[in-house]
């Protein structure tokens, strides 16, 4: 599978380690058949891509002292053709997502496509960017973070495995898997101060100003944490009615150092 990630990183000399520590990680896990970043803030944004780590990593190193604060990272494990365009994060009439998993059919998928990416992104613009109407139209197993630019809507869609969040010290990073994070907590830059989960089965909305302040003591009403709609691969489950979540907080320094 693909591997997804989201780091929001204040200090603009911390940016370049922890998001090439990220990305190289999750590299690292497998999925070496692309890599790319989605990086923004009020101040601009930027997409950087690559089919192999060396040139991904020229690149990304050369744009370092301008990475922006919200940056989205893939690793891509590829099931069709091994191109640039199909290496994400996407970005398509303004909206940007970076998924994992396999999109098994939807009514709005363009007849051209390869890439599951663009299927989200054209059925979020069909039904009018809501989020829980577009998790209906998507059958199959997937993961995706989307961000819209024209809202600065930030959407978390966690199936199977879950997101992992972690915040430290004002930083805040959402992972596949805690093995995605290791090389950032070894720099020592980042402590682990707060983990929790968007559960298997559910998304966060937010923006990314004010990414993570659900995380900081209890899911907020403002930002609220929804059960979406699950789809086993080829069939419709039935639908969830929407909960909101408090995360739970524990801390475990140990794991993140081993």
């Amino acid at each position: 599978m693909c591997r997804i990630a989201y780091a929001n990183i204040e200090n603009v000399n911390e940016r370049y380690d922890a998001i090439a520590s990220i990305a190289v990680n999750s590299w690292n896990l497998g999925n070496r058949d692309g890599v790319g970043i989605y990086s923004w803030d009020d101040t601009g944004d930027m997409l950087i891509k690559g089919l192999k780590w060396d040139a991904f990593n020229k690149d990304l190193l050369n744009v370092a002292d301008s990475l922006k604060r919200n940056t989205i990272i893939h690793a891509r494990l590829s099931t069709n053709e091994i191109t640039e365009l199909n290496t994400q994060p996407l970005d398509i009439n303004g909206v940007v997502v970076a998924h994992n998993g396999h999109i098994n059919s939807c009514k709005y998928k363009p007849e051209t496509t390869t890439n599951d990416s663009e299927i989200i992104i054209q059925a979020y613009l069909k039904v009018d960017t809501d989020i829980d109407a577009l998790n209906k139209e998507l059958f199959g197993t997937y993961n995706y973070i989307l961000y819209d630019k024209s809202t600065d809507k930030l959407v978390f869609n966690a199936d199977s495995s879950g997101m992992s969040v972690v915040s430290t010290n004002g930083n805040f990073f959402v992972v596949q898997q805690p093995e995605q994070l290791k090389g950032v907590i070894k720099t020592g830059l980042f402590n682990p101060i707060g983990f929790e989960k968007v559960k298997s089965g559910h998304y966060l909305i937010t923006t990314s100003k004010s990414v993570f302040k659900p995380f900081i003591k209890k899911v907020a009403q403002a930002d609220k944490v929804y059960r979406r709609y699950s789809y086993p691969i080829g069939m419709r489950d039935k639908e969830w009615e929407k909960e909101i979540i408090e995360g739970e907080l524990a801390v475990n320094r140990r794991f993140w150092m081993e």
